[in-house]
């Protein structure tokens, strides 16, 4: 039986003869490695540039009047695109983690989407949070350190939750016919919040006023907003 062989193209990987399922797990490794070194680097090039092209119009774009200003001037981010082939908001976003995960707190045993959620707080909290996750002794999903985060800002113990203790923290003093619906309005607030409306047609967002004025028809059936 011949050995197996992958190899990365710029349009893919391409596999041939047969992979041992260690061989197999081993690249997923490498994959996951380098899906978070990519986009890490992104938003550290692009923070780069940011900071040192912000405002100058140096590059000679023809930009959105913010030249001179401390603001980064749009066609800045077109061109960015442009090299990368990345999307606008998708690149703003790597840029955002970048900048606010020092490279000195990043770790080998975390994906970029912890470092997603970490970005969002002081550095203090971040060098805590990265202790307590590479220190728990096994890989700490993205979604159970976010949780333990969440529940240590309402008062809970700063620690790594266990999934039962979130799972459990989630029941709590929730009626049971809300449980389904609840993890899909999550879904849809942070899916929205990742939207870049600027590119939303007039179209679209009739469509999403409508879907709201349906939900609003069936609270109000429901019998209106219920006090605190």
């Amino acid at each position: 039986m011949q050995a197996g062989a992958a190899e990365v193209t710029p349009i893919g990987m391409v596999i041939s003869g047969e992979l041992s399922l260690a061989e197999w797990a081993e690249i997923g490794k490498k994959i996951g490695r380098a899906s978070t070194a990519f986009q890490l680097a992104v938003g550290d090039w692009l923070v780069y540039g940011e900071d040192r092209w912000k405002g100058q119009g140096e590059l000679g774009f023809v930009g959105d009047g913010t030249a001179g200003t401390d603001r980064t001037d749009s066609a800045f981010y077109d061109y960015a695109c442009q090299l990368t082939g990345i999307d606008r908001q998708v690149i703003k976003n790597y840029a955002y983690v970048s900048r606010n995960v020092a490279s000195s707190l990043r770790h080998d045993d975390l994906s970029y989407q912890h470092y997603v959620v970490l970005a969002k707080l002081p550095v203090p909290e971040q060098v805590e949070w990265v202790g307590l996750a590479t220190g728990h002794g096994q890989r700490v999903p993205t979604r159970q350190l976010a949780k333990s985060i969440e529940y240590s800002l309402k008062g809970g113990e700063r620690r790594i939750w266990s999934k039962e203790e979130i799972v459990k923290e989630a029941m709590a003093d929730k009626p049971a016919f809300i449980d389904a619906p609840e993890p899909m309005l999550d879904r849809f607030i942070r899916s929205m919040e990742r939207q870049d409306f600027s590119q939303w047609t007039p179209e679209m967002k009739g469509f999403l006023w409508r879907r709201f004025d349906e939900a609003a028809r069936l609270m109000i059936a429901m019998g209106g907003r219920p006090r605190a």
